[in-house]
């Protein structure tokens, strides 16, 4: 079994539909992947938004995986080409034995 926790941080807003689609499919794909290949017993999902940015944050407590050997079966690049098409920022942090996370920021202002 593997716990999972949401926190929604800052006020609520209306995202435009291709970031909030984008969001959505990484989160999507970060879940599918920590539940497929990590091993994890908790998984945390922070959704935190502020005037200027929306960022999205999905944190396991998995065996985590060397980052410079990614496999190409994990979706990671998928993630990324997602994130990168409008301009929001993608950070895949990740080591042995400590899990996992990724954070996909959004800015606002641009």
């Amino acid at each position: 079994m593997i716990n999972t926790e949401f926190v929604s941080e800052g006020a609520e807003q209306q995202l435009p539909a291709e970031v909030h689609v984008a969001f959505y499919r990484i989160a999507q794909e970060a879940m599918n992947n920590a539940i497929k290949h990590s091993q994890a017993t908790q998984i945390s999902m922070t959704l935190t938004n502020t005037t200027a940015v929306t960022r999205l944050t999905i944190a396991d407590d998995g065996t985590g995986f060397d980052v410079i050997q990614l496999s190409a079966g994990m979706g990671l690049y998928t993630m990324k080409e997602r994130a990168v098409a409008l301009d929001m920022s993608f950070d895949l942090q990740s080591e042995m034995g400590a899990g996992t996370q990724v954070i996909v920021a959004w800015n606002q202002e641009e």
